[in-house]
């Protein structure tokens, strides 16, 4: 059984395109020389919502195939920055 064309992400969609634009803000920031902290929290916002993405497809994926569905991923050994200027709109 495939999964409904709603279910899963396109590339198009605005989790996409804010993951890969957070992934640009981070590289424009190391080419730019950007401070060490912002760098980072650039990095890790990318990092975060790449990992969103892939969470979700996997998901996805594991219900139609009738699959456990995998755990969240979980990153204990690291802090977010407390800012998260992120828009989390994703309609």
């Amino acid at each position: 059984m495939k999964p409904k064309q709603s279910e899963i992400l396109m590339p198009d969609h605005a989790m996409y395109t804010d993951a890969v634009d957070a992934l640009r803000r981070y590289h424009e920031a190391q080419r730019a020389g950007g401070h060490a902290d912002e760098v980072e929290r650039l990095r890790l916002i990318a990092e975060s919502q790449f990992q969103a993405v892939s969470d979700y497809q996997l998901r996805v994926i594991a219900k139609v195939r009738g699959k456990v569905v995998p755990p969240l991923h979980c990153s204990t050994d690291r802090q977010l920055p407390v800012s998260f200027p992120v828009p989390l709109n994703y309609s």
